[in-house]
């Protein structure tokens, strides 16, 4: 995991001065990029940070995932051109070819954000070496490339420039739009955009989904020392997010430092939903779990609750009783328990109101029909309950255990140990990462289909006998068991 992105703070007037005498910057301060209005940059300040991750390890912590890093690429003008100020057409040429002659195609490109400064030399230059690279080379794609520039937004932000780019990237296909470049024309061009087989947006448009990739773009950002990099970043279909009316209860958290100040919140926050007539109890719930700090607390309540009016009354009784004082850091331990658990409709609820939760069935599930034709949601939907036979009921109740340790993880919660039981001995050993799940999953298969061969056994209940007599009984089994 790595924390990355850039910063710009203009706190002191040296280096604007620098730059004016080197004519790089506007003398109205604003950038417009691709315009024949352009005349220097605007220096812009910001701060941009993004989280990288292996995508396997964000998937497995349940991460948002705004976009998927697929390849980037750096190099340097170098002696390629004099002054070092002024851009190198042949070199952000060869970087670009780096990445679309081996590894990307570029008809799989939507949208390119330019560097797009709005200086009447790099503007075009850069231009240039899209259209050659990429949008001249879209041969399933005949559409023009959309281009554009965050500068005419923000303006140029310098060090932070590449960092505001991309996330103006992410943000653009998590809303499926693409905004336009400001201070740009079609009159006031300055490139023929047409002849380059390239598009610069005038209005929000709509960025439509396109082949198995979705959403994909490139990203450029240049160094005035003549340092080019392009990153191209596809957009991921995020898990589907569920609509807070479908759940049925919420667990509402408070935390304080001591009994009198759990007690004061408790009868705060009561008085504050009876003073407000639009407040919503889903939101209400996630702030107080998900938006508040509670480690650092010894005195914690929590509230399962349905609605704000069951929640008011829970509060109620909740202040005429004493919290009790977390007095070390809890332990979590989970437990994977055996047989004779499952029952009709069991998780049924949680299929259909937790994504998390059921995506986790329906990916054991295809592992599992990789050896038998079972189908675990179908199971679960429609109230199945012959739960005699070992080869339905073990992987249904592996499935389960696995999965609600996946929304449980999903929702921060880890366990310190874990311990199992019979069936339950096999999802404890891969959720405490002993065994992967294609694995876990093959041996509750074989397991599961050994013990139906024996199902006509029973169980020997021995009481509270003298040793010899429980020896007498034994006899007629000797060598049979």
């Amino acid at each position: 995991m790595a924390v990355c992105g850039g910063v710009s703070c203009i706190i002191e007037p040296r280096v604007n001065v620098a730059l004016s005498k080197a004519k790089m910057i506007s003398p109205d301060g604003m950038c417009k990029p691709f315009s024949k209005k352009a005349n220097g940059y605007g220096r812009g300040e910001g701060c941009g940070i993004l989280l990288l991750k292996p995508l396997a390890k964000a998937l497995k912590d349940n991460d948002q995932i705004w976009g998927v890093l697929v390849h980037s690429a750096i190099n340097q003008d170098g002696r390629s051109v004099t002054p070092i100020t002024r851009p190198s057409q042949t070199q952000q040429e060869e970087l670009l070819k780096w990445i679309y002659h081996r590894y990307v195609d570029p008809s799989q490109i939507q949208y390119m954000e330019a560097h797009g400064t709005g200086t009447p030399a790099g503007d075009p230059t850069e231009a240039g070496s899209i259209s050659h690279i990429v949008g001249q080379s879209r041969t399933s794609n005949p559409d023009p490339l959309i281009i554009g520039s965050v500068k005419g937004n923000v303006g140029h932000t310098e060090s932070a420039a590449g960092a505001a780019g991309l996330i103006k990237v992410l943000l653009m296909m998590h809303h499926g739009k693409i905004v336009p470049s400001l201070h740009y024309t079609e009159e006031d061009s300055s490139i023929n955009a047409k002849a380059l087989n390239l598009r610069i947006p005038t209005s929000v448009e709509n960025w439509e989904k396109r082949g198995e990739m979705g959403r994909m773009a490139g990203v450029n950002s240049f160094g005035f020392g003549g340092t080019n990099a392009h990153a191209v970043v596809r957009q991921y279909k995020q898990l589907a997010r569920l609509n807070c009316a479908q759940k049925p209860l919420e667990i509402f958290v408070l935390s304080a430092a001591s009994q009198k100040s759990i007690q004061m919140m408790i009868k705060d926050t009561s008085h504050q939903i009876n003073q407000s007539d639009d407040t919503a109890f889903h939101s209400l719930a996630y702030t107080s779990a998900c938006r508040r700090s509670h480690a650092s607390y010894r005195y914690r309540k929590a509230f399962v609750v349905s609605s704000l009016n069951h929640l008011q009354q829970q509060l109620k009784s909740a202040t005429v009783t004493d919290v009790a004082r977390i007095k070390t850091s809890p332990k979590i331990v989970f437990v994977f328990c055996g047989n004779g658990v499952a029952y009709r409709g069991m998780c049924k609820l949680l299929i259909h109101t937790e994504p998390v939760f059921r995506t986790q069935i329906e990916e054991i599930e295809k592992i599992l029909q990789l050896h038998t034709p079972i189908n675990l949601i179908d199971l679960i939907e429609n109230d199945y309950d012959d739960f005699t036979k070992p080869e339905i009921a073990q992987p249904l109740l592996f499935a389960v255990q696995v999965a609600m340790v996946s929304l449980l993880g999903f929702w921060g919660i880890q366990a310190n140990l874990m311990i199992g039981h019979s069936v339950g001995e096999v999802a404890a050993a891969h959720c405490a990462g002993t065994l992967s799940l294609h694995d876990a999953v093959k041996v509750i298969y074989y397991r599961s289909v050994l013990q139906s061969t024996v199902t006509g056994g029973r169980m020997l209940a021995v009481s509270n006998l003298p040793v010899s007599n429980v020896s007498d009984r034994l006899v007629p089994y000797s060598g049979r068991l």
